[in-house]
């Protein structure tokens, strides 16, 4: 679990095999340039957390054990590497029975959930980036503050997860963390105790709870792609080209004519398809609309919509809001319009599924349509014609290859029941 959710917040998307062309994509990387991840791009380090050094120590995964223990226990333990130990050898049964309690994936994406919340307020009222280090501190620093922030995830979780609180103002919270430090939240060296830990976290509770609000929706209702998915999926796609397919949007880039271009909406049908039809038990296939894959489309996106690109993973955010508006249209109508036309161009026989699986992410003010295509042991169809894909293309399968496919779905569909 903890090796899990420090692969998560990391961005190592690798499979456990890789082929040597692919070690750039997937490496964590401490200089400046472009080859693998920058370790300053990372959680941990870009918010001052941890410094680079302690990340290839994998000291995050230490920080992420010691949170988890408290999530499932209900308050944090002693802050000292002893007391990690005993519970991580199994001599905290309390640890075992309430971990029971939910599911590995649910203890996953609470703290998922609580890195995203942290991580969305690095943006202040300008749209800059800025660190939850310099929030947190009066004082310019560079120390790394691995406990203080310990706490401040658990106020978070706590009022979220056990007070049944959602967070009202983002803002307000940003402001409420200011200068925590020192004034709330005290290091202590050589440890400190699980009482004075909860203590601390308690006054930092009674500082940020006027930004909570109750009900809390239930977790299971909130949708939405978390963040670091949304990146880890940008990332995975330089490894996984067949199960990836990005569209800058639906309206073209003539700058003499911006209207919708009815063809992409049967393309997405065919990729969908193409991707369903390929897929083995186990993997998901995904479909990003409003995401570019060329830095000349990013340009031109750029200069004619006028909007700030986000450049993630090596892929180009750029939206759908912008087409909504050159269109004169809402959101809530443009996305509303693509779900139709899409729908339409997919078939009857096709629509509930692939509707069921749309989704939209809101990426630094920026919303992406995303669409997740899985297994399904029936061949998929548009217009009688059936397609796979091929690294990063979609073909057309011929007679004898649709035979082919349609006994090896029946085969993986059998063996999935009988699993």
């Amino acid at each position: 679990m903890v090796r899990l959710i420090a692969t998560d917040i990391r961005g190592d998307v690798s499979d456990d095999t890789l082929l040597l062309d692919q070690m750039p994509s997937i490496s964590i990387d401490k200089g400046s340039s472009d080859y693998g991840v920058k370790a300053a791009d990372i959680f941990w380090v870009r918010h001052g957390i941890l410094r680079s050094t302690e990340l290839r120590d994998s000291v995050d995964e230490q920080v992420i054990a010691d949170i988890l223990v408290a999530m499932i226990v209900g308050r944090p333990i002693e802050r000292t590497r002893e007391a990690l130990d005993a519970v991580y050898e199994g001599q905290n049964s309390q640890l075992q029975a309430k971990f029971s309690l939910l599911s590995p994936n649910e203890w996953r994406s609470r703290f998922k959930w609580t890195i995203d919340l942290i991580d969305s307020l690095s943006v202040n009222a300008r749209g800059d980036a800025v660190s939850l280090q310099s929030i947190v501190h009066r004082k310019p620093t560079t120390n790394p503050f691995p406990t203080i922030f310990s706490h401040i995830f658990l106020a978070i979780y706590q009022l979220r997860f056990e007070g049944d609180q959602d967070v009202a103002s983002l803002n307000g919270l940003k402001e409420s963390l200011s200068g925590i430090v020192n004034e709330v939240l005290k290091s202590a060296k050589g440890g400190m105790s699980g009482d004075k830990r909860q203590e601390q976290i308690d006054g930092l509770k009674g500082r940020i709870q006027r930004n909570f609000a109750f009900p809390a929706k239930p977790f299971s209702q909130t949708g939405g792609r978390l963040r670091m998915d949304f990146e880890n999926a940008l990332g995975r796609s330089q490894i996984e080209t067949s199960l990836f397919e990005f569209k800058q949007g639906f309206v073209d880039l003539n700058p003499s004519g911006r209207t919708i271009n009815k063809r992409l909406f049967e393309e997405v049908s065919i990729t969908w398809s193409a991707m369903s039809n390929m897929l083995k038990p186990g993997k998901v296939g995904h479909i990003f609309i409003g995401v570019a894959d060329t830095e000349d489309d990013a340009n031109k996106i750029s200069e004619l919509d006028k909007i700030e690109i986000k450049l993630v993973r090596g892929k180009y955010v750029v939206g759908i809001d912008r087409e909504a508006k050159i269109l004169r249209k809402t959101l809530d109508e443009y996305v509303m319009q693509i779900k139709d036309q899409i729908s339409a161009a997919s078939g009857v026989d096709n629509k509930n599924l692939l509707l069921s699986n749309f989704d939209i992410v809101n990426y630094d003010g920026l919303n992406v349509i995303h669409i997740t295509v899985e297994f399904d042991s029936s061949i998929k169809f548009i217009n009688d014609k059936v397609y796979s894909r091929e690294h990063s293309s979609t073909i057309l399968l011929t007679s004898r290859e649709i035979a082919h496919l349609s006994a090896e779905k029946a085969r993986l569909g059998n063996a999935q029941v009988a699993s």
